[in-house]
């Protein structure tokens, strides 16, 4: 049961914290001193750190929404896969709102202590987001501009 408890937990992570915002969730499912890696190495810890982290890509795309597609569990850990889209509103890593929407591959790997999420490492594919937002050219599979 205990797999099941921390799969629930990581994907309620990526479902009411980044998808709906529901900041305050942050507070139940993360340690105080959860050690934490975002693409943007944005290191925080517990969920205080996780909440500007949200904060600041939602901001962005203010209508993010995370779709999960798999979830992995084995022992501690769980790797849950997801496709997070949204439109490109506001400001992001420098670059002015586009209006574009993006797509992109991603994934939370997450370690699960005494019910709470106690490690966090999230991965999405920033060169996709920043092509498909036109800031970047996109590649060719010869890693040539398309």
């Amino acid at each position: 049961m205990v797999g099941a408890d921390n799969k629930s937990a990581a994907r309620r992570v990526c479902q009411e914290v980044w998808s709906e915002g529901r900041l305050d969730a942050a507070d139940e499912l993360l340690a105080a001193d959860c050690a934490g890696h975002t693409p943007e190495h944005r290191e925080f810890t517990g969920p205080a750190g996780l909440r500007e982290a949200v904060t600041e890509l939602r901001e962005a795309f203010p209508d993010l929404h995370i779709e999960v597609t798999i979830q992995v569990a084995e022992d501690d850990r769980v790797v849950t896969e997801f496709q997070m889209k949204g439109v490109h509103s506001k400001k992001y890593l420098g670059t002015r709102p586009t209006k574009k929407p993006i797509d992109v591959a991603s994934a939370v790997m997450t370690r699960h202590s005494d019910g709470k999420i106690v490690e966090y490492w999230a991965e999405w594919d920033r060169r996709q987001l920043l092509e498909q937002v036109g800031v970047v050219p996109t590649l060719s599979p010869q890693g040539k501009p398309a």
